[in-house]
């Protein structure tokens, strides 16, 4: 019958062996699967912020003085 084998003309049960998978691991038909995050990596040039990949911006400096004072050689007077 199924499962059973024959050896020296009697039938033998085939015992089921479980399985288990290690911890972290799930099964998936035959085999145990480990399922791990990606690693996000931005582009040359772009920064990850959260879960995006930001390219980052630069502007000149702008120098302001207080009313009634002007900006001479980088100071102002």
């Amino acid at each position: 019958p199924p499962g059973t084998i024959l050896e020296n003309g009697t039938c033998k049960l085939i015992p089921q062996i479980d399985t288990v998978c290690p911890s972290g691991f799930v099964e998936e038909g035959n085999r145990c699967v480990q399922y791990l995050p990606a690693n996000k990596i931005c582009p040359p040039g772009f920064n990850l912020s959260g879960q995006q990949c930001m390219a980052p911006e630069s502007a000149e400096l702008e120098s302001t003085c207080p009313p009634n004072s002007i900006f001479e050689n980088g100071k102002c007077k």
